[in-house]
Protein backbone atom coordinates (compact mmCIF):
# COMPACT_ATOMS: atom_id res chain seq x y z
CA UNK A 1 0.00 0.00 0.00
CA UNK A 2 1.13 3.79 -0.98
CA UNK A 3 2.14 6.19 1.69
CA UNK A 4 0.11 8.96 2.04
CA UNK A 5 1.03 12.22 1.64
CA UNK A 6 0.12 14.93 4.21
CA UNK A 7 -1.60 16.96 1.91
CA UNK A 8 -3.92 13.68 0.67
CA UNK A 9 -4.75 13.18 4.27
CA UNK A 10 -5.40 16.43 5.04
CA UNK A 11 -7.82 16.49 1.72
CA UNK A 12 -9.52 13.51 3.40
CA UNK A 13 -10.05 14.86 6.59
CA UNK A 14 -11.63 17.89 5.52
CA UNK A 15 -14.01 16.03 2.64
CA UNK A 16 -15.34 14.01 5.20
CA UNK A 17 -15.48 16.61 7.98
CA UNK A 18 -17.98 18.59 4.85
CA UNK A 19 -17.46 21.90 6.40
CA UNK A 20 -14.51 24.58 7.12
CA UNK A 21 -11.83 23.18 9.58
CA UNK A 22 -9.08 24.94 11.80
CA UNK A 23 -5.50 24.23 10.77
CA UNK A 24 -4.88 22.39 14.23
CA UNK A 25 -7.69 20.40 13.66
CA UNK A 26 -5.99 19.14 10.17
CA UNK A 27 -2.64 18.98 11.74
CA UNK A 28 -3.92 16.78 14.37
CA UNK A 29 -5.61 14.45 12.11
CA UNK A 30 -1.74 14.47 9.98
CA UNK A 31 -0.14 13.69 13.11
CA UNK A 32 -2.95 10.69 13.90
CA UNK A 33 -2.69 9.41 10.60
CA UNK A 34 1.37 10.08 10.14
CA UNK A 35 2.32 9.07 13.60
CA UNK A 36 6.12 8.76 12.16
CA UNK A 37 5.52 13.23 10.85
CA UNK A 38 7.91 15.10 12.85
CA UNK A 39 6.30 17.91 14.65
CA UNK A 40 8.83 20.40 13.07
CA UNK A 41 7.32 20.11 9.96
CA UNK A 42 4.07 21.83 10.91
CA UNK A 43 5.56 25.18 9.80
CA UNK A 44 6.08 23.31 6.04
CA UNK A 45 2.99 21.32 6.04
CA UNK A 46 1.40 25.05 6.48
CA UNK A 47 2.90 26.73 3.46
CA UNK A 48 2.14 23.58 1.81
CA UNK A 49 -1.20 23.52 2.27
CA UNK A 50 -1.59 27.06 1.43
CA UNK A 51 0.03 26.42 -1.78
CA UNK A 52 -1.98 23.00 -3.15
CA UNK A 53 -5.16 24.29 -5.31
CA UNK A 54 -7.49 21.88 -3.62
CA UNK A 55 -7.52 24.01 -0.10
CA UNK A 56 -8.27 28.03 0.54
CA UNK A 57 -8.14 30.12 3.72
CA UNK A 58 -11.10 31.30 4.72
CA UNK A 59 -9.67 33.79 7.65
CA UNK A 60 -9.67 32.80 11.68
CA UNK A 61 -7.27 30.08 11.04
CA UNK A 62 -10.28 28.15 8.86
CA UNK A 63 -9.80 25.84 5.74
CA UNK A 64 -12.21 24.17 3.12
CA UNK A 65 -11.74 22.79 -0.09
CA UNK A 66 -11.87 25.23 -2.53
CA UNK A 67 -13.80 24.02 -5.34
CA UNK A 68 -17.32 24.66 -3.24
CA UNK A 69 -16.26 28.44 -3.42
CA UNK A 70 -17.25 30.53 -6.46
CA UNK A 71 -14.44 33.03 -7.37
CA UNK A 72 -16.48 36.09 -6.04
CA UNK A 73 -17.19 34.34 -2.59
CA UNK A 74 -13.53 34.29 -2.50
CA UNK A 75 -11.72 37.46 -3.47
CA UNK A 76 -13.07 40.68 -2.77
CA UNK A 77 -13.51 43.48 -5.68
CA UNK A 78 -10.68 45.71 -5.46
CA UNK A 79 -11.16 47.75 -8.00
CA UNK A 80 -13.12 50.21 -5.84
CA UNK A 81 -9.92 50.60 -3.74
CA UNK A 82 -7.52 51.63 -6.52
CA UNK A 83 -9.79 54.27 -7.86
CA UNK A 84 -10.25 55.67 -4.00
CA UNK A 85 -6.12 56.02 -3.77
CA UNK A 86 -6.41 57.77 -7.34
CA UNK A 87 -8.65 59.99 -6.27
CA UNK A 88 -6.35 60.98 -3.14
CA UNK A 89 -3.43 61.56 -5.22
CA UNK A 90 -4.93 63.51 -7.32
CA UNK A 91 -6.06 66.07 -4.37
CA UNK A 92 -2.32 65.96 -3.05
CA UNK A 93 -0.73 67.30 -6.22
CA UNK A 94 2.29 66.90 -5.00
CA UNK A 95 4.56 69.90 -6.64
CA UNK A 96 8.15 67.90 -6.91
CA UNK A 97 10.07 71.09 -6.35
CA UNK A 98 8.34 71.89 -3.05
CA UNK A 99 10.80 71.58 0.23
CA UNK A 100 9.68 68.28 2.18
CA UNK A 101 7.80 68.81 5.66
CA UNK A 102 10.76 67.61 7.70
CA UNK A 103 13.08 70.52 6.28
CA UNK A 104 9.92 72.75 6.88
CA UNK A 105 10.06 71.92 10.62
CA UNK A 106 13.80 72.03 10.82
CA UNK A 107 13.13 75.94 9.99
CA UNK A 108 10.36 75.93 12.45
CA UNK A 109 12.90 74.71 15.03
CA UNK A 110 15.40 77.01 14.24
CA UNK A 111 13.49 80.03 14.21
CA UNK A 112 12.41 79.18 17.55
CA UNK A 113 16.08 78.52 18.75
CA UNK A 114 16.68 81.99 17.27
CA UNK A 115 14.13 83.49 19.82
CA UNK A 116 15.12 81.64 22.36
CA UNK A 117 18.58 82.82 21.67
CA UNK A 118 17.11 86.41 21.72
CA UNK A 119 15.55 86.59 24.76
CA UNK A 120 18.28 85.42 26.71
CA UNK A 121 20.57 88.30 25.04
CA UNK A 122 17.96 91.23 26.17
Amino acid sequence: MAKKSMLDVAHEFVVARGEPVSFNDIWHEVLKELPETSIDRKSRFYTNLTLDGRFVALGGNMWDLRIKYSFKELYDDVRGVFREVEDIEEEKEIDPFEEPEEELLGEEIEEEIDDIELKEEE
